[in-house]
């Protein structure tokens, strides 16, 4: 989730008080993470998709090389680059 490096003085969630010398990345009571949240309307919608489809850089990656170089894809699985592509489906 994107956030700014902006620093709560106390959790949000249990209102633990954070040592003004020290902002915790973390609240070491409950575990959350400690930052103010940035919402825009571009975020929210691009976090909606990401929850509803799981689209990510994989999926348009893949996409682009299996609708234009399909041999290019095939080829760099074939070589073990299967990292940034879409896995294939199990049979």
């Amino acid at each position: 989730m994107a956030h700014t490096a902006t620093k709560l003085p106390a959790c949000a969630n249990c209102h633990y008080t954070f040592p003004p010398d020290r902002p915790n990345e973390f609240c070491p009571r409950c575990g959350q993470q400690n930052h103010e949240l940035s919402l825009s309307a571009g975020h929210v919608l691009e976090e909606t998709l990401e929850g509803l489809f799981h689209f990510d850089g994989k999926v348009f990656r893949t996409a682009k090389l299996l609708l234009f170089k399909p041999g290019e894809l095939t080829k760099r699985f074939l070589e073990g680059k299967r990292m940034p592509y879409v896995p294939l489906p199990a049979p």
